[in-house]
């Protein structure tokens, strides 16, 4: 796999288009600052963008993740980041095989139920899931978790956002996230596939791309972050 230099594209994200070169050069990319400085969209971001009137970040996710080329979800420490279509497949079967399956009832039930209303493959509003959710368990309480949960999972992916508008046609406000299956993006047949790759070799793959284009962060921290382990308090 070819290696990259990390100086060459760091703090270059202007517009979507450098997002998704941003994500297809490091393959995997965080949306926010970790202990990983530098490996992040906000790092790579120049500030007066992160946070502003004209299109930044905020607002590229859901054109990025509509070209089919990234998968976007909460993937590393809990939290959101892009992993380049081409290397998903592998990194949904790492997580699969890593992450155990929860052994309370309660919550697998409700994954259970949540992989359920996604299935049929029309992605769904996360407004719209919270309601379904309420009439079936009686509240919302324990829905954030799931969903965070299967995300980290790699069996949950957010397919776009959608945007309240203002009567001119303007989007403002957070967008509301449409949740699907990654087998509708990154295809079925691939992630099928994938099941049969050496797992210790495919992590062993992903750490070194990482380590080779952060030298300077911990090897133990970007494992945690490929694999789903919790990150050491130390190195917080």
């Amino acid at each position: 796999m070819v290696k990259h230099n990390a100086k060459k594209i760091s703090r270059s994200l202007t517009d979507s288009e450098a997002l998704i070169e941003a994500v297809e050069h490091f393959r995997f990319l965080p949306f926010f600052r970790n202990p990983v400085a530098g490996w992040s969209v906000e790092d790579m971001t120049p500030s007066e963008l992160w946070f502003a009137d004209n299109p930044g970040p905020w607002e590229w996710k859901g054109p990025v993740i509509r070209t089919g080329k990234c998968l976007y979800g909460k993937f590393f420490d809990k939290k959101a980041g892009f992993v380049f279509r081409d290397e998903f497949p592998k990194f949904a079967a790492l997580r699969r095989a890593l992450i155990p399956e929860t052994a309370n009832p309660k919550a697998a039930a409700r994954e259970a139920w949540v992989l359920e209303q996604l299935s049929p493959g029309d992605p769904v509003l996360s407004l719209e899931l919270k309601e379904l959710y309420a009439e079936e368990f009686g509240s919302v309480s324990g829905l954030e978790t799931t969903l965070t949960r299967l995300q980290m999972h790699c069996r949950v992916v957010i397919a776009d956002f959608e945007y309240k508008r203002t009567k001119s046609g303007k989007p403002y406000g957070w967008g509301l996230a449409r949740f699907t299956l990654p087998e509708f993006i990154a295809g079925e047949a691939a992630i099928e596939a994938a099941r049969e790759i050496d797992l210790g070799t495919a992590e062993e793959e992903f750490v070194g791309l990482l380590c080779a284009d952060w030298p300077h962060a911990q090897e133990a921290v970007v494992r945690a972050m490929v694999t789903g382990r919790a990150i050491a308090q130390k190195f917080r």
